[in-house]
């Protein structure tokens, strides 16, 4: 059990609430069309010191997109996910409860479809509890807060792109080929890019001078009523020299092929795909020619579509969480109270 406690200390000498939720990190198997969900178990812990007037008690599972206040937007709010569970009615009139430890257990299906938590420099995707116990006349209500992280295990999202290696190839004006793979079009932040380059000269004149590797991450925030904000950012993966790439003959046809050693940066955020914030990615080339026939210098610039992961999340995908069979928490009867008149 999972455990926290946020009383408000003016209160402490008649009553506290609390969370106990049994897995505060969520996982959603499989795509948001194929996921069947996950369920929030957990309860609601009301210890009373002395005796106690109530309204009435209702917690709720909210869940909101954020952007976040920018050169570009002012802060804007969007509510995606809205959930109420009322666990003592105020139309059934007030009650007192006695001094005792009193538990409301709850289970809430969320939809294969919510969105991953998420948290970006300009914007998030967070969810959170919220319990209150309703006080009558000018008392201060209890609250207690708890934030929920839902993750979803991505690998199923992928299976067409693991079915494939990334690559590009083509002829520029019947002078130079090239042929760029991506081996694995998955990428995970911190480790090596396995990309090969296959370059052949098809004319005498023009000469690679450089080549520079980049990746470029682009980030739309959206909400109900269009896009927010979009922001693409480069990350520079490597810039050299051609001949300092250390190439190698391939074939009889004067292919050379480079193998850069490329990493990609710790602050990379992982794809993402979901209908209010989408990061994708794209590994893009440049090389820098010498046109020794026109007299000046080109670049050609080619783009790759890439999926960036986390460690993280490869690991949930090698060995997803197991779960235990736990007993549900339905048609399990209230605690016992004594009802009585309320005065202010």
């Amino acid at each position: 059990m999972f455990r926290h406690q946020k009383p408000f200390p003016f209160l402490n000498k008649n009553a506290t609430v609390e969370f106990e939720i049994e897995n505060d990190l969520l996982t959603l198997q499989g795509t948001p069309q194929e996921s069947v969900g996950c369920v929030l178990r957990g309860s609601i812990i009301l210890t009373v010191h002395n005796p106690l007037k109530i309204k009435s008690i209702w917690a709720k599972f909210i869940g909101k997109v954020r952007l976040n206040e920018n050169d570009n937007i002012t802060c804007r709010e969007h509510t995606i996910v809205q959930r109420k569970l009322t666990f003592l009615q105020p139309d059934q009139g007030g009650c007192t409860l006695s001094s005792n430890r009193y538990r409301y257990p709850f289970e809430l299906a969320l939809d294969g479809s919510t969105p991953e938590s998420t948290d970006l420099p300009y914007g998030s995707i967070e969810y959170r509890m919220i319990a209150v116990v309703e006080r009558p006349g000018l008392h201060f209500d209890l609250k207690a807060r708890r934030s929920i992280v839902i993750q979803r295990n991505s690998s199923l999202n992928y299976d067409d792109a693991l079915m494939y290696s990334s690559e590009a190839l083509g002829t520029w004006e019947d002078r130079f080929r090239y042929h760029i793979s991506v081996s694995e079009p998955t990428l995970v932040i911190n480790q090596n890019i396995p990309i090969t380059l296959d370059l052949t000269s098809l004319t005498s004149d023009l000469d690679i001078l450089k080549v520079r590797f980049y990746l470029i991450e682009t980030t739309n925030y959206s909400g109900p009523e269009g896009s927010w904000d979009f922001r693409t950012q480069e990350y520079s993966l490597k810039s050299a020299r051609f001949d300092e790439f250390g190439d190698r003959a391939v074939g009889a046809d004067n292919t050379r092929r480079l193998l850069p050693d490329l990493t990609l940066p710790p602050d990379v955020y992982p794809t993402l795909n979901t209908k209010y914030i989408q990061v994708k990615h794209e590994l893009s080339i440049l090389f820098h020619i010498n046109d020794k026939r026109q007299g000046e210098k080109v670049i050609l610039q080619k783009d790759l579509p890439v999926l960036v992961r986390s460690s993280e999340q490869l690991s949930l995908d090698i060995s997803p969480p197991s779960y235990q069979s736990i007993p549900s928490y339905m048609n399990l009867p209230p605690p016992s109270y004594t009802r009585a008149p309320i005065s202010a």
